[in-house]
């Protein structure tokens, strides 16, 4: 962009209670929306706001997978041992994932809610729908 932060002059996010500093992660959904509105969100906040980005695509990972990421848990495509401990993590190095399919699996987003490091759903962009199968009723039959 035109009139961009330099690379040089990006700061790093800071943990508040550790001081230590890291950059803003972006968990990368493994469809080809999440890859275009991850990438065009990164350019924006380290060219706009000034901020360092780190992209972390996951191959494979389903949106329930992606809850996890977010809060920062140490396994989360693990779904038997995701990795979150009994009071859930400490911190977390991914911070945003865009193109999130939401409200398919309240009660995970339940059990992520109550860590310290929960995500928030913050806004839509712009559009909202279910993912599901579909069967003709001639494959039925």
């Amino acid at each position: 962009l035109g009139n961009a932060t330099n690379p040089w002059l990006r700061k790093n996010l800071v943990n508040p209670e550790t001081g230590e500093s890291y950059p803003l992660g972006i968990t990368i959904p493994d469809w080809a929306a999440g890859y275009a509105t991850s990438y065009m969100a990164g350019i924006l906040i380290q060219d706009m706001l000034g901020i360092n980005v780190t992209y972390t695509p996951l191959a494979g990972a389903g949106q329930v997978d992606l809850y996890y990421v977010i809060a920062g848990c140490f396994d989360p495509l693990n779904s038997t041992n995701r990795g979150c401990g009994p009071e859930g993590p400490s911190v977390t190095y991914q911070h945003v994932q865009l193109e999130a399919w939401m409200g398919m699996y309240p009660k995970d987003w339940a059990t992520v809610q109550k860590f310290k490091t929960a995500p928030k759903l913050l806004t839509s962009m712009g559009y909202e729908g279910h993912d599901t199968m579909y069967f003709s009723s001639r494959e039925l039959n």
